[in-house]
């Protein structure tokens, strides 16, 4: 078919001899550009493969670089170094939990020495005994905290590859859902998650949002932010994924907070609850 199609067309444009011709080399043709088109793939492949080796050989430099400012007790630098002695802030567990959310994401395992250490540090600050902040019994975790630990500890024990697998796509270009992951978290790890999760669940305030709960450190008033908000969806969106009950509700106030702020700048339920009502009578008009 293909053949007669190309037959008929260079008939139209010059004689039945040099169609036939034509005809001829249509075998030529195809493999010029087909080789042409494999030889651009294996370049791009090629090129690919070089830009994923240099982006490796940055992420060993850059956990290695990490590994090295870690201190004797296991922590890393962090707010509390311009304080005085014996002064802490803290965020600073919040920061070390996230130093070992990149160890993880960059391949690290949790039978690291590093990690290990690190770990210790954050146990002990968490609700530790004698010379520990007691963040718990004193009242001084907040939203930073509690959700880089839960995400630390799910990139750590959840048993996924590291570097995990590119998302896969519809033929419209749509990312699919991901599959639930398998999580294998320890004992103390899975507990640990669940006690972070309630705290963060009775936290989230009416509005949807999050912020500093009980604002220790004397951030400027406000009811919720972004960025608060972020870290606990993320943390919340781990700890469900991998059967550690958090309420619907949670997600579904949160995501009325973003839609009226994304869509109407509007952060206040009460106020948005008029567009909620008039959004559901156009749907249901339509129907």
């Amino acid at each position: 078919t293909a053949d007669l199609v190309l037959f008929f067309c260079a008939v139209q444009e010059t004689s039945i001899a040099n169609a036939t011709v034509i005809g001829a080399l249509q075998p030529l043709l195809v493999l010029a550009v087909a080789s042409r088109l494999f030889g651009e793939r294996a370049r791009l492949a090629e090129g690919r493969a070089a830009f994923e080796k240099r982006v490796d050989a940055a992420i060993e430099r850059g956990i290695g670089w990490l590994k090295k400012q870690q201190r004797g007790d296991g922590s890393y630098p962090g707010f509390a170094d311009h304080l005085k002695p014996r002064e802490y802030n803290p965020l600073d567990v919040g920061v070390n939990a996230l130093v070992m959310l990149t160890l993880a994401h960059g391949g690290v395992t949790a039978d690291d020495d590093a990690v290990k250490k690190c770990m210790r540090f954050c146990q002990f600050h968490y609700a530790g005994g004698n010379g520990s902040w007691n963040l718990k019994g004193n009242g001084k975790v907040m939203v930073y905290t509690a959700a880089t630990i839960v995400l630390a500890l799910d990139a750590l024990y959840r048993g996924v590859d590291a570097k995990g697998e590119a998302p896969k796509r519809d033929r419209y270009g749509n990312v699919e859902p991901p599959k639930a992951a398998k999580c294998k978290y320890p004992d103390w790890a899975r507990k640990w998650i669940a006690e972070l999760v309630e705290l963060l669940v009775g936290w989230q305030h009416a509005s949807g949002g999050w912020r500093y709960p009980g604002n220790p450190i004397e951030s400027e008033a406000g009811e919720t932010d972004l960025s608060n908000t972020q870290y606990a969806l993320l943390a919340l969106e781990a700890a469900a994924r991998c059967g550690i009950p958090v309420p619907p509700s949670t997600f579904e106030k949160a995501g009325r907070m973003g839609l009226g702020i994304l869509c109407f700048g509007i952060s206040d339920p009460e106020a948005l609850k008029p567009l909620i009502e008039m959004y559901k009578t156009a749907v249901q008009d339509a129907e």
